[in-house]
């Protein structure tokens, strides 16, 4: 199992990086860096946003995320994938056509009216679940597209998210003040 410890061990390296070296780009000494890679140490929030801004690991967050005991959004990171982002976008669209579809029949199913779980027949749960479950692959599609392109291409996902939540804000999706 992949853990924030490893990812950081492995971009170290993949980086050609000493533990000293890479203790130096992030503000921690060689025994801090080496304490984080053993799981010795807790890495701390910061260390995960300047090894992504300064070594450009899209894969830190996401293991930071998946060891989350309350995340039940962000996929795992796939690195067995494609890693051509446009062959990424492909399945992401493959995706998002067959979360569409899954959309249209959940609002054909004559759910409208029942507001609980008692509401609904077995069949008609069964039926919903499937119809989420294929929504919901989209979610990792979308993740994945986005950090295949902001590793090939250097794509800010940071200034993308900065620009989503105002635009959220703006039309009043996003009522919070966290930007």
């Amino acid at each position: 199992m992949m853990c924030v410890a490893t990812v950081l061990k492995e971009t170290r390296k993949q980086r050609g990086l000493s533990q000293t070296e890479l203790g130096r780009i992030l503000g921690y000494s060689k025994s801090a860096v080496s304490g984080m890679e053993r799981r010795e140490i807790d890495i701390p929030d910061v260390v995960i946003k300047k090894a992504v801004k300064k070594l450009q690991s899209w894969r830190l967050p996401i293991e930071r995320c998946q060891e989350c005991d309350s995340n039940i959004f962000t996929a795992p990171y796939m690195d067995g994938a494609n890693d051509n982002p446009i062959a990424v976008l492909a399945k992401l669209r493959e995706e998002m056509v067959e979360g569409i579809e899954a959309i249209d029949k959940l609002l054909t199913m004559g759910i409208t009216n029942k507001t609980s779980r008692d509401d609904l027949t077995e069949q008609e749960f069964e039926r919903m679940m499937d119809e989420l479950e294929q929504i919901y692959d989209v979610s990792p599609g979308v993740q994945f597209t986005m950090i295949r392109f902001a590793e090939t291409f250097e794509v800010l996902l940071d200034r993308i998210r900065l620009r989503n939540e105002k635009k959220l804000h703006g039309n009043g999706a996003l009522a919070r003040k966290n930007i």
